[in-house]
Order: structure tokens, then C-alpha cells, then sequence
């Protein structure tokens, strides 16, 4: 197996290799693939320059690595006070490289890749979950693609990498105040700035920007954090088209993790210190507030929708996510709902108001559902309408399906 050392800067031990450690390990937990990472440390004496080892001159010429090769590189990176080295190990993706992938249009050598990436939702709202990480450094550059066969089938399997540039890191120094508010060429703060001859000045770069917590975390926080506004360091065309539904689905992903979850992914990073942890952590969960309030007082604010078979009758469970970040100021007790078919002249086979997160189906409603329809694009399937009390303007439709009155199915979700 070969691993791939990454060392952090010598004026900050610990920022880029713990920002890269939780980064990753969320990123994988979001669905997406990474590298398999681990903190990994030694001390000099524990290497030996392999007679095979080869380094790569100034001149791009290789020739053979000797000891004073292996010195000099050490003597660039951050060394621990008991005299080990810290270093991020990055096992070797395997597979056939075939470069990046794009964030618009399609991969031509890929039969698998049919709908293009800018219309992705899983692309699409990179943006979000890279706003709630501060992963400001996405680009075609730190995404890699490789042709792999596994069980008879063979395919291309796209991965997200290098994320030392993460949370309060910028790889080889803190992250600047503008970071994640503008990209690295912002043509639209340039503008303001020019037509007001100067006047015009975004807020982090004043003397109130947010403060570098430690040589290890660097800069992160929630001040000036708003994630439909946040922007990473190069301009990629499916992060602009993200809509408001990409950013929904994001933040039910975002807001299944626990504060358990949290720490766990950030011990990973064995941070020295508890307090850069701590804080850590504490930061995590409040930029997941943020965007778990933006999104589901926008819409109604429930998600996460399962049906659940008891005995003999059918419950439609779902998230409440505003009861869940004790959202208090905007959550209204009470859900109004509307079962109907969709005929033309649309029957209602239930409505009401119920007080819980769940939705009970009996025998009888299963049924109904079964034989309603007039056509075969609507046979067996009714709409279920629900909106809070007193929120009539913001609501979800869920469309059930059952077929002869058996197993029922959700088989679409608006919302």
C-alpha cells in the first residue's frame, strides 16, 4: 500500500493536516468519495532513504534521493515539541487515473456520466456542504477520477480530494478574513468598490473581521457566515446554478449529524491542544444551525420522510427540523393535511390536522388510494398536501402510490 505524507506549515503544526482530517471524514459521511486519511507521526531515525527512492530536482530532473535529500525536506515542515513529525497519510487512490472531472458538461469517456454536471444535485450542492466546511479551495484540480473493476463490473468512480484547505486552514497559513465572502477574482465586489471610488469596502476587511482562535484552527467561525451567500475561491459553474431545493436537500444531510458525530469526526484530527477541539466542534454546530434555520424557514421545514408498517396500518414518519434546532420563534404547533386523488376533478379521501411528526395510513385509505386514478399515469396514486397552521403559503406534497391495495410506496416528494 502507499500513502502519500502531507505536512503542515512550520508556523502552524497541526492546521492543515486536523483541517484536512475532519473535512475528509464529513465529506465521506455527506456520500461522496475521498481518500482513505490518517494521522500519522515518527521521528527521523524512523526512515531510511530507499536505494529506489527518487527526488525530483529544480530543474524537473530525477535522480536518486540521499539522506541530505530526506533533511532538507523536513527541515521545511512543522516539528512536534517531543521532536516527532506530524504528517497527514493519504492512502493512494486505486485505480486506472483518468484526471479530474468537470463542474459542467459531461465525461466523454464515461458511458455512465449522461446528465450534465452543472444540472447535478449532488454537485450542485457542493456549494453547501463546502459553506458549512469552508472547503474554499473546490476545483477541477482537487477532484479525481479513476477506472476501477470490481465484481465483473467496470466503471468510473469519481472522488473529492485535498482538503487541506478547510475550516480556518488555507493549506500553508491561516485562512484570510475574505475566505468563503468573495472569490480569489470577485469581479462583483471589485465593481462596488470601483463605482464608489473606493468608499465601498466589504466588512471582513475591516478591523472587525474574525479573529485567528489559534495557530492550529486559524480562522473560522460563523461571523459574516450566511451559506446561500458564501462563495469558494474559483467560480465553477454548477455552484452557480445551485437553487434553493439543492440547498434543502443538502441541509437534511447537514442536519443528521448529532453533536456526538461532531466530536467523534473532530478527535480524528488529534488536535494537542482540548480547547482547539472544543472550539472546533462548537463552530461546526453553529454554522449547522445557520443553515438548517435558512433553509427550513424558507419552506415548511420538514423532511426526511419513511413509511413505517404496524400492524395493520401504515405510518408516514418525517423531521421536524425547526422543533429539532429549537427554532422556537418560527415553529407553529399543528400540521394541516389534505389527502386527494389526481383525477381531474380531484377527490379528497382525507384531511385534518394532526400534532406529531407522523401520519397515520389505515387499510381503508391504502385501498382507496389503490383504485383511484382515471388514467395509467395517475392509477394508484393520491397527493398528500401538508402545511403548518397558519402557514398556508409554505407546504410539501408527497404523492403515494399502492398497487391492488398491498405495498405503499412514496413515490415523489415536492416541496
Amino acid at each position: 500500500q502507499t500513502f502519500i505524507l502531507k505536512f503542515d506549515p512550520k508556523d502552524h503544526p497541526e492546521l492543515s493536516s486536523g483541517a484536512e482530517m475532519v473535512a475528509t471524514k464529513m465529506f465521506w459521511a455527506f456520500g461522496y468519495n475521498v481518500p482513505e486519511n490518517h494521522i500519522f507521526r515518527f521521528r527521523r531515525e524512523d526512515l531510511e532513504v530507499s536505494g529506489d527512492a527518487k527526488v525530483t530536482g529544480e530543474k524537473g530532473k530525477t535522480r536518486q534521493m540521499h539522506d541530505a535529500d530526506l533533511d532538507l525536506i523536513l527541515g521545511k515542515v512543522a516539528r512536534q515539541s517531543d521532536g516527532q513529525y506530524r504528517a497527514l497519510a493519504s492512502r493512494l487512490i486505486e485505480g486506472t487515473p483518468l484526471g479530474g472531472f468537470t463542474f459542467s458538461g459531461k465525461r466523454k469517456d464515461d458511458s455512465n456520466d449522461i446528465i450534465p454536471h452543472e444540472i447535478r444535485r449532488d454537485i450542485r450542492a457542493l456549494k453547501t456542504f463546502s459553506a458549512w466546511t469552508e472547503h474554499n479551495d473546490l476545483r477541477v484540480g482537487n477532484t479525481f477520477d479513476v477506472y476501477v473493476e470490481e465484481d465483473g463490473r467496470k466503471f468510473v468512480r469519481h472522488h473529492l480530494i485535498d482538503f487541506g484547505s478547510s475550516f480556518g486552514s488555507d493549506s500553508v497559513q491561516v485562512n484570510l478574513p475574505e475566505v468563503g465572502r468573495e472569490h480569489g477574482l470577485d469581479f462583483v465586489q471589485a465593481g462596488k468598490i470601483l463605482a464608489s471610488g473606493g468608499l465601498y469596502q466589504p466588512p471582513w476587511r475591516s478591523k472587525d473581521h474574525d479573529p485567528v482562535f489559534s495557530p492550529a484552527i486559524g480562522r473560522y467561525s460563523t461571523k459574516n457566515f450566511s451559506p446561500n451567500k458564501w462563495k469558494q475561491n474559483f467560480p465553477l459553474v454548477a455552484l452557480g446554478e445551485i437553487t434553493d431545493l439543492d440547498g434543502f436537500w443538502a441541509m437534511q444531510i447537514i442536519s443528521a449529524f448529532t453533536p456526538e458525530h461532531i466530536r467523534a469526526i473532530v478527535e480524528t484530527a488529534e488536535f494537542s491542544n482540548e480547547s482547539d477541539a472544543d472550539y472546533l466542534v462548537e463552530q461546526i454546530l453553529a454554522r449547522q444551525k445557520i443553515i438548517v434555520e435558512h433553509y427550513a424557514t424558507d419552506r415548511m421545514g420538514i423532511g426526511k420522510f419513511v413509511l413505517e408498517k404496524t400492524g395493520d396500518r401504515i405510518v408516514l414518519n418525517f423531521n421536524n427540523f425547526r422543533k429539532q434546532f429549537r427554532m422556537e420563534k418560527s415553529f407553529s404547533p399543528g400540521y394541516e393535511y389534505s389527502l386527494q386523488t389526481l383525477d381531474k376533478n380531484p377527490k379528497s379521501l382525507a384531511n385534518g390536522v394532526i400534532n406529531e411528526s407522523l401520519f397515520e395510513i389505515n387499510l381503508n385509505m391504502i385501498k382507496q388510494i389503490s383504485t383511484s386514478g382515471s388514467s395509467e399515469s395517475n392509477k394508484g396514486v393520491a397527493k398528500l398536501t401538508m402545511n403548518r397552521s397558519g402557514e398556508k403559503d409554505k407546504k410539501v406534497e408527497i404523492y403515494l402510490w399502492s398497487e391492488n391495495g398491498m405495498n405503499l410506496q412514496i413515490a415523489g416528494i415536492v416541496h
